[in-house]
């Protein structure tokens, strides 16, 4: 019996066994590699308004276009356009009803779509004339809003993308980005 004892005490002191390896280097052979410094430089600045709680930005046919929301205090308000380089003042507001907070935009196939953050609301502006075309809806919070050549891509903030079709209704899930078609 005592021989039983001192095998199973040998067995436990070799599980136990770390071999001299540290948690720094446990931490170190799971790590991803550094990713690659990319050299750049700062070929212009541009002045902004302060008071705008920017949610999204692009730049199309030359000029920037933003989208912001509210802020927590409601001091201000949702408004989409493209703004003055030289003042950083929005040039053409479309100003949201106060209700909603606004959130990504793209521009795609000469409409300007518009995310909102909690509503589950987006709209579709005519990208010349910015009168609203059409809404549609969509589970859960509007984040970011990009495209590629043949779908609108929406971000909510999770790790669950979904993709949504022209009639806004939502679909399985994507592997890592929410797809939708564009409205004609």
């Amino acid at each position: 019996m005592k021989k039983l004892h001192w095998v199973l005490l040998l067995f436990l002191a070799a599980a136990c066994n770390n071999n001299n390896t540290t948690e720094e280097d446990s931490a170190n052979t799971n790590r991803l590699p550094e990713p690659a410094t990319l050299p750049y430089s700062v070929l212009n600045v541009y002045p902004h308004d302060t008071s705008s709680f920017t949610e999204g930005l692009l730049f199309h046919d030359g000029k920037m276009y933003e989208s912001t929301g509210s802020g927590d205090d409601n001091r201000y308000v949702s408004w989409m356009g493209p703004v003055d380089l030289k003042t950083g003042k929005g040039e053409r507001k479309i100003i949201l009803d106060k209700q909603y907070f606004g959130e990504g935009i793209s521009i795609f196939n000469g409409k300007i779509y518009q995310l909102t953050y909690q509503n589950h609301k987006g709209f579709v502006y005519d990208a010349k004339t910015y009168k609203k075309i059409s809404e549609f809806t969509y589970p859960g919070e509007g984040w970011s809003l990009t495209h590629d050549s043949a779908n609108l891509i929406m971000s909510d903030g999770t790790g669950i993308s979904r993709a949504i079709s022209s009639i806004a209704a939502w679909l399985a899930p994507l592997n890592s980005r929410a797809f939708f078609r564009a409205p004609n």
